[in-house]
C-alpha cells in the first residue's frame, strides 16, 4: 500500500471513529457500490510501485 493511501486510510479511520451510525453507514455503502461495480465492469485497480 502506498504512502498516500495509508494516509488516507488513517484519515478515514479517526473520522469513522467520531461520525454518527447513519453517516458510517452511508461511507459504508459508497465504499461497497465503487467495488462491486469495478467487479462489475472489470475496472483494473491500480498497480503499486513497491
Amino acid at each position: 500500500m502506498s504512502e498516500e493511501n495509508k494516509k488516507i486510510m488513517e484519515s478515514l479511520k479517526n473520522a469513522v471513529d467520531v461520525m454518527p451510525e447513519g453517516k458510517r453507514e452511508f461511507l459504508r455503502g459508497y465504499a461497497e457500490a465503487v467495488n462491486t461495480m469495478a467487479q462489475i465492469y472489470g475496472i483494473p485497480r491500480p498497480q503499486e510501485n513497491g
